[in-house]
């Protein structure tokens, strides 16, 4: 039995995410420098009406920002949208809701999702670390988790201020799991990449721009597109940001955990007909380490991409944040 991150933490990081990143930035209240994950975050007393109205609100706010174009400044027609749903559902405004998302999040990481019970992210956290240490893995596998677990441990978010926020969610939260979309498959993997080389048969070259703008990409799922050859390199990405940036950058640079050159996995493999690529892959949403699997597939020069994380056999919470 393998330890990993609930499934609604998952899906509920990753839109949350990105719901909060486009708050922040309509509020100009994002940090010119790196902050810790506390400092922006405003506790509230939740409501019931406002548990009911956040589970309401997200079949039309989470495509929303599953299309939402990435960028360092918030698209003014997808805030505008935003804030139309917000209302619709009974929030003052956007930010009313993103105060009340962030705070159901702090809640949720703290839920063992096995007993349904309030444990706090401190004692999740440590369950993971007693787990993973007692696993036969790799020596540097291993390390890298422990490392991130107890960097998560040391920077843990502000614990809640309100108890009853506490009773509320865990009140209601099968019915905030089940609003969450659902983490996509190897199925829908393979449908995104088949969707790009269409568009890319039609459209040539042109189509990576769409990509790197975020035109094919859903939550969790994006395309990658390396070039082929003596000079292969990354030519599209839809993917988040990440620090440094990989677009551009050589295949043979691109490794995943302990150094594995999945660049090069990828270019090696790949076939017109489609395989997959199993290799371990930090998780945007959680932060984490975790298998992945990359469905690649040859057209002409270059090679298309698009990875999903395996499904854990058993869930644990780790962080919302």
């Amino acid at each position: 039995m393998r330890i990993a991150t609930h499934r609604f933490i998952v899906v509920f990081s990753m839109a949350l995410t990105a719901a909060l990143t486009l708050g922040a930035l309509s509020q100009n209240v994002v940090a010119q420098e790196a902050t810790s994950p506390d400092e922006n975050q405003k506790q509230i007393a939740l409501t019931d009406a406002q548990i009911e109205s956040f589970i309401g609100a997200q079949k039309e706010m989470v495509p929303i920002v599953a299309k939402a174009p990435q960028g360092d400044q918030p698209d003014p027609k997808v805030m505008e949208e935003l804030e139309a749903v917000a209302k619709k559902y009974k929030f003052a405004n956007y930010a009313e809701y993103h105060d009340v998302a962030e705070n159901i999040g702090l809640v949720m990481s703290g839920i063992d999702p096995d007993t349904k019970k309030y444990v706090g992210p401190d004692a999740v956290i440590k369950r993971h670390i007693a787990f993973i240490d007692s696993e036969n893995l790799a020596a540097n596998d291993k390390k890298g988790q422990l490392d991130e677990l107890q960097s998560k441990l040391k920077s843990l978010s502000e614990p809640v201020k309100f108890p009853a926020n506490i009773d509320l969610v865990v009140k209601n939260h099968d019915k905030i799991n089940a609003a969450m979309p659902p983490v996509h498959t190897r199925d829908d993997a393979q449908a995104l990449v088949a969707k790009t080389v269409a568009a890319f048969n039609e459209k040539g070259a042109a189509v990576f721009e769409e990509i790197n703008a975020g035109g094919f990409r859903d939550l969790d799922l994006y395309i990658f597109v390396h070039s082929t050859g003596p000079d292969a390199k990354l030519v599209a990405y839809g993917g988040p940001p990440v620090n440094p940036p990989v677009l551009g950058r050589p295949t043979a640079e691109i490794k995943g955990l302990g150094g594995l050159p999945i660049g090069k996995m990828f270019e090696e493999r790949a076939t017109p007909q489609g395989t997959w690529v199993d290799y371990r892959w930090r998780d945007p949403a959680t932060g984490e380490t975790a298998d992945k699997s990359s469905w690649v597939v040859r057209v002409g020069d270059y090679i298309f991409g698009c990875g999903v994380y395996k499904a854990p056999d058993s869930a644990l919470i780790v962080t919302a944040r």
